[in-house]
């Protein structure tokens, strides 16, 4: 299937799981590469929950002055928002889902040109759907190769973070 008709990393994975036949899917950007192992490992993970995420390495991909620079957000554990909801979230190029989970909540919010993986692990999470973190699987993160690249990457997501804020902040958790 083409996604290309519209832009967006939400319609593009949204666009995959309806072209796949099988009964989990497993993400990966295009900029980004999978580690070794890293299907085997998604596999199992998918096996005893129907949502996953991979570990992310930044320092294969980056140059070095980028992989010091920039907090891995997802090296050792999930992410998690510092505001209400107080939810966990991963990265969109790291998830691993069940279709029948996937379709439950509608698949990715088209709507949303950035963060849309956030959204996606709030309203599994709210649907009653936990996000596990599989460390074995390893995705291989690419950053913007530029200063100006990461400072624009940066200011949407906190953009975008008082968006996820204000729309779910009627769900928090203490």
């Amino acid at each position: 299937m083409d996604a290309s008709r519209k832009p967006g990393p939400a319609h593009a994975r949204n666009t995959g799981v309806a072209a796949a036949r099988g009964k989990a899917i497993a993400f990966c950007d295009a900029d980004d590469q999978v580690g070794s192992g890293w299907l085997a490992a998604m596999g199992s993970a998918l096996e005893k929950h129907p949502f996953v995420a991979a570990r992310i390495d930044i320092e294969k991909l980056n140059s070095p002055q980028i992989a010091e620079g920039v907090k891995n957000p997802q090296g050792e554990d999930l992410q998690r928002v510092d505001y209400p909801p107080h939810l966990r979230h991963a990265s969109g190029a790291s998830l691993g889902v069940r279709r029948e989970a996937h379709e439950a909540v509608g698949g990715f919010d088209e709507g949303l040109p950035y963060l849309e993986d956030t959204d996606y692990c709030f309203r599994m999470q709210l649907s009653g759907i936990d996000l596990h973190f599989s460390p074995e699987a390893v995705i291989h993160y690419r950053f913007k190769d530029r200063s100006q690249g990461l400072f624009h990457q940066a200011r949407h997501w906190g953009q975008y973070n008082v968006l996820m804020y204000k729309r779910y902040r009627q769900h928090m958790r203490l």
